[in-house]
Formats: structure tokens, C-alpha cells, sequence
């Protein structure tokens, strides 16, 4: 059975459908397409013996060895990390710049050697940078007879 119509195609279609007078071979109209879908039993191989086992996975970074770096108090400091290395973030300004290397984070987020050279390559864009391998809260401690050390 051909049908030429207009806006009610589908409701007509679904009402053939079920009455299973109309067989459609639209896969994205037939209903009994679908059902016959829903009603089928997946198929399962089963796993080989290699798949099964599993290991624990230790990933772990390897932060390169920085001094520590020397911060003139009277300077504001920026503080970078592997986010964060434009070299156009206010480069015309007399400033501290600390590339911060966390390693809590990298132990949180393990990186790959590579990724570490690609970041430590960038950051020599970056004019007077200076590397920190350390956790955010030991940069204040470099601010001797400052005022954010007083609150300590």
C-alpha cells in the first residue's frame, strides 16, 4: 500500500502500523522495527583470559629539580602554571614571574615526561620566569618581613 500525504504522514502511518496493514521500511518510522529491536537478547562472547586480568596502574611525574627562587618584595608577583603560560600577560611590567609546578597536583594528575618538557619549554617565552617545584603555600614563606607573612 502507497500513501501520498501531507502533514498527518506519521499518525496515519502509526495507525497502519498498528492495525499491521502498513510495513515500513523506514528504520526511523517503523515502530515494529524498534520493538523487535528492544525485544532481542544482546549478544555476549565471552572474555578471554588476558582481558580479566587487571593491574593497578602508578603513575607518577617527574618535576624537574628548580632552585629556589629569589622574589624582591617591593615587586608584585605573578604566579604561572601548565594552564597558564602567556607570555603577553603583562609583559610590559616590572614583576615577579614564578612558574609554580604543584606536587600535589601532579600526583592528583599524573603528566607524561613529554608534557613536562613541552610546559618548561614554553615557559622560556617567558621573559625572567623563574621555576618553583613546591606547594602553593611555601611561596609565601619566601616573602621574609612582608605583609602577607605577618598574618602567619
Amino acid at each position: 500500500m502507497q500513501l501520498a500525504m501531507g502533514g498527518g504522514h506519521f499518525l496515519i502511518q502509526k495507525i497502519l502500523l498498528q492495525s499491521g496493514k502498513y510495513q515500513s521500511t523506514h528504520t526511523f518510522v517503523s515502530t515494529q522495527y524498534f520493538f523487535r529491536q528492544v525485544n532481542r537478547k544482546p549478544f555476549r562472547k565471552p572474555y578471554s583470559r588476558s582481558i580479566k586480568k587487571t593491574t593497578c596502574l602508578a603513575l607518577i611525574t617527574e618535576l624537574p629539580k628548580a632552585e629556589t627562587p629569589k622574589i624582591e618584595i617591593s615587586k608584585p608577583t605573578l604566579i604561572y602554571n601548565s594552564y597558564n603560560l602567556d607570555p603577553n600577560w603583562r609583559k610590559d611590567e616590572d614583576v615577579n614571574r614564578i612558574l609554580l609546578l604543584e606536587p600535589s597536583h601532579f600526583k592528583k594528575f599524573p603528566i607524561g615526561s613529554k608534557v613536562m618538557k613541552f610546559i618548561l619549554n614554553l615557559s622560556k617565552n617567558i621573559s625572567g620566569i623563574q621555576i618553583m617545584v613546591d606547594e602553593v603555600s611555601q611561596l609565601r614563606l619566601l616573602y621574609n618581613d612582608s605583609p602577607l607573612r605577618k598574618g602567619a
